[in-house]
């Protein structure tokens, strides 16, 4: 993302300035156009629980839909009102650092996963722990009961939110085959918020931490190609 956070939120602002009471569906539909996170565009208008209403309206379909026991989990950075649902729901909180440790728990605890708000950290995590992508649906909030139908939701294991962080989406397969050509002996280390072609075609994933200590025990004169946010890259 070039552009500076003032800039985004006007550029946002404008396109709101004909909606009264956005909904969830006129929230997602910018965040698709201008490829900005929900949770920016939330702080841009001034608009909190967003989410709230639409995990709530979506655990009624899901938990309807099969009777296998569903755990939720939610990323940290996300309402508190969120976190509350997933301790009222026997779930919890994970962190890109410990998402693979969560979820390992959570499936000891219930038959299927709720993975919110970031898709792409629940599906890298999920497949890294050996579940097909096959075993995985999407929830779309914009659509009927998510888009899908109660026999998909009975056959998923893992049921993950139509949500995704709009810096780790501007990472993209064609940047990797340039380094590739560019600069073949460059290690490719990227977040597992990018999507999930740019996370299998680089040569490492792993959270902040994780990045931050392959390139420090890397030996001297290695050359890392990050694909993560930009004050990261600066600090290192």
């Amino acid at each position: 993302m070039t552009e500076n956070y003032k800039d985004l939120c006007k550029k946002i602002n404008n396109e709101f300035r004909e909606i009264k009471n956005p909904s969830i569906k006129d929230l997602l539909h910018i965040s698709k156009k201008l490829n900005v996170d929900i949770s920016i565009i939330r702080e841009c208008i001034g608009l909190k629980d967003i989410y709230e209403f639409e995990i709530d309206k979506a655990w009624e379909f899901i938990s309807s839909a099969t009777d296998e026991k569903v755990v939720p989990i939610t990323y940290i950075n996300c309402a508190a009102t969120l976190k509350a649902f997933v301790g009222k729901n026997n779930g919890s909180i994970c962190t890109s650092s410990n998402a693979e440790k969560i979820i390992t728990w959570a499936l000891t605890q219930g038959e299927k996963l709720l993975f919110f708000p970031d898709q792409h950290l629940g599906r890298n995590t999920c497949f890294k722990l050996g579940i097909g992508l096959d075993e995985m649906v999407v929830y779309d909030p914009t659509k009927k009961n998510g888009g899908l139908t109660r026999e998909q939701i009975q056959n998923a294991k893992v049921i993950l939110w139509y949500g995704y962080c709009s810096v780790h989406q501007g990472f993209k397969i064609e940047q990797i085959d340039q380094w590739r050509k560019k600069s073949p002996e460059t290690t490719i280390i990227v977040h597992p918020e990018g999507n999930f072609e740019v996370t299998q075609a680089a040569d490492m994933a792993g959270s902040t931490s994780y990045i931050i200590n392959q390139i420090k025990k890397a030996a001297p004169g290695s050359k890392f190609a990050v694909g993560t946010e930009i004050n990261l890259v600066n600090r290192l």
